[in-house]
């Protein structure tokens, strides 16, 4: 009798991704219109599936496999954090530049807490997390 294996553990280590966790697949071009624009895919015991959990895309998994197609894990971003009295923290305005500010409890510093724009110095805040900080500022 012959034993089964499920290898999508195995293939998800292969490039450095892990099981259910999200990671963006860019064509030669290093766009991200593999499928639909911005979606973001994940390997699971099933399969490559969407973030939606939607079909599996054995065609795009053949071609990640040969190499026409590769994947890019997504950034970490940083968290967000709550300052309290007189704390210093940095925020991004809304040209994506960063500043240094003090908690007074004034309603910018509550706006900024409730939008998840209060980072503690040392943070690193990735690019991306940058502009959908922005993004959200402007509405869009």
């Amino acid at each position: 009798m012959r034993k089964t294996i499920n290898s999508m553990d195995l293939i998800a280590h292969q490039y450095a991704v892990e099981l259910n966790k999200l990671f963006i697949i860019l064509d030669e071009d290093k766009n991200t219109t593999v499928i639909y624009p911005g979606c973001r895919y994940k390997f699971t015991e099933k399969g490559l599936l969407d973030e939606y959990d939607g079909e599996g895309y054995e065609s795009v998994m053949s071609q990640i496999l040969v190499g026409n197609l590769t994947i890019e894990k997504e950034p970490e971003f940083a968290k967000p954090f709550q300052a309290e009295d007189n704390e210093e923290y940095w925020y991004i305005d809304e040209r994506g530049s960063l500043f240094r500010s003090f908690f007074i409890k004034c309603d910018t510093d509550y706006y900024r807490m409730k939008a998840g724009n209060m980072f503690k110095k040392e943070d690193k805040i990735p690019k991306e997390q940058i502009l959908q900080i922005v993004k959200e500022m402007k509405g869009e």
